[in-house]
């Protein structure tokens, strides 16, 4: 009779469940850091994201790290050296759930479908308070607002049409001075 040593039978049984447990584990996708090294061109009214290096377009999950632009820069204004966006690029286009965070802080969550906005879109101050919300619905119609995050200041407002920019936009800047005013038309800039 074959005699069997529990503490034996019990480092067999922990060994295989470590070694079931790693092999069922899927790794998650890369996620590709950038610094500012993206361009963005107009496409059929909504933009297209390509890598200013090799020109081609962005595809898969992304960290982009955007460095401080002038006041009069469009369409992304900020209030610290670095704000960083997270999200799918599918094709060149943004697509899926993205996140932009400031000062480690999530301050605006919105959601893309194949480079048109979309659904839920809410922008926070750095403190974690709503400063708006909106639901563009399915077709991406509504109302566009974002903020300076540490002030709660307006900083951009605008409108959605099918997803793509219409009508007037206007730039403010730290203090809630007009800046700049530019039309759309079915997401094509009308005047510079």
């Amino acid at each position: 009779m074959l005699k069997i040593n529990s503490p034996v039978i019990v480092l067999i049984l922990c060994l295989s469940i470590c070694i079931f447990s790693r092999a069922q584990q899927v790794p998650k996708p890369a996620v590709k850091v950038l610094f500012s090294k993206i361009e963005s061109i107009p496409q059929n009214g909504h933009y297209s994201f390509i890598s200013k290096n090799s020109k081609k377009k962005l595809q898969g999950k992304y960290q982009i790290y955007l460095e401080k632009l002038s006041p009069s820069d469009i369409p992304i204004l900020m209030d610290s050296n670095y704000i960083v966006e997270e999200g799918t690029f599918e094709k060149g286009l943004k697509d899926g759930f993205w996140k932009t965070s400031y000062k480690n802080k999530i301050v605006k969550k919105e959601h893309w479908n194949n480079g048109l906005i979309s659904n839920e879109y809410n922008v926070y101050n750095t403190g974690g308070k709503l400063l708006y919300q909106i639901d563009f619905g399915a077709k991406g119609n509504g109302k566009y607002k974002d903020f300076y995050y540490n002030t709660g200041i307006l900083k951009q407002e605008g409108s959605y049409e099918n997803g793509k920019k219409e009508g007037e936009w206007c730039t403010y800047d730290e203090k809630g001075t007009l800046l700049k005013t530019i039309i759309y038309h079915k997401g094509i800039l009308q005047t510079p």
